[in-house]
């Protein structure tokens, strides 16, 4: 897929939950940041739109996905931010939906719609990454700073190119495409239309606010439900607050993971913490074993 350039048109829309109140302006400077990297920004529905917990109901949150992704001239789609809400657009994407190649950026509840076209709409391509009305991203903090810079180059230049330390869980090497998300969210496609397969593919999960016994529970419905079978290996991002103090996280997932024949490593850092490392879904990564590092290739 072509890079992005100055003079591209991009869309912002709120497709899952409504901006918590009092952070509204993140809204305008997400829109100002992007701006700032010459792109032309139009948003899709308005701030104003609230339906329960949601940024408005299905029907209005469908219908701006799918403008922003059938404008022909719009080259990449930015989400406000997460929380709930993306399963229920699913069901109005169709298999016969087609668009014009671009980008789609988000991470968190995004995940049903990321995993959805890297598996089924081979031009949109999907990017993990930090929702841009979110302090993650309009923050002046270092780590925002860095995401910012991350996401910039993955979209502009295509250097994605980036490896980092990693703690072993289960020991071994592999190399494959990745895919994955939030561990909760991917969990709740079982069963459904939109179920997600990843054989031959590293694994990439994350969450946040999750115990020990849920992150057991959910890890042993995707071993029962055959998800674990066939992966190259399984990568943790940051599993923010998921931790107890009489139960080690990483202790816990070697248990649970016994028996997937795969290397298991953890500390990639993309997820809810304030650092949200930007990558492609489908691209190239590597587990190595020996210098324990995790890569992802250009």
């Amino acid at each position: 897929m072509d890079k992005l350039a100055v003079g591209d048109k991009v869309a912002l829309i709120a497709p899952a939950a409504r901006q918590v109140r009092g952070t509204e302006w993140m809204i305008e400077k997400a829109g100002e940041i992007l701006e700032g990297w010459g792109l032309r920004v139009q948003m899709y529905g308005s701030p104003a739109e609230r339906h329960f917990y949601l940024a408005g109901t299905d029907e209005q949150r469908a219908r701006h996905l799918l403008d922003a992704l059938r404008e022909p001239d719009v080259r990449a789609v930015f989400v406000t931010r997460g929380g709930y809400g993306s399963p229920r657009l699913l069901p109005y994407l169709r298999e016969s939906f087609s668009a014009s190649d671009r980008y789609f950026c988000g991470f968190s509840d995004l995940t049903a719609l990321l995993l959805t076209f890297e598996q089924r709409f081979p031009h949109i391509c999907p990017i993990h990454a930090p929702a841009v009305a979110t302090p993650a991203f309009c923050g002046d903090e270092p780590q925002s700073v860095l995401n910012r810079d991350r996401l910039q180059r993955v979209l502009f230049e295509q250097a994605d190119a980036y490896q980092q330390p990693i703690e072993v869980i289960k020991s071994g090497s592999a190399s494959g495409p990745l895919s994955g998300g939030c561990l909760s969210v991917l969990t709740g496609l079982l069963g459904t239309p939109f179920e997600p397969e990843f054989s031959d593919r590293i694994l990439f999960l994350e969450d946040v606010n999750e115990k020990p016994f849920r992150i057991d529970r959910m890890l042993t419905q995707l071993k029962l439900a055959g998800k674990l079978q066939r992966l190259r290996g399984i990568v943790f991002g940051d599993m923010c607050a998921c931790s107890d103090s009489q139960n080690d996280l990483h202790e816990v997932i070697a248990d649970v993971l016994q028996g997937v024949d795969c290397p298991v490593v953890a500390g990639f850092s993309a997820g809810h913490a304030r650092l949200n490392i930007a990558f492609r879904l489908g691209q190239q990564a590597v587990i190595d074993g020996v210098t324990k590092t995790f890569s992802l290739q250009a």
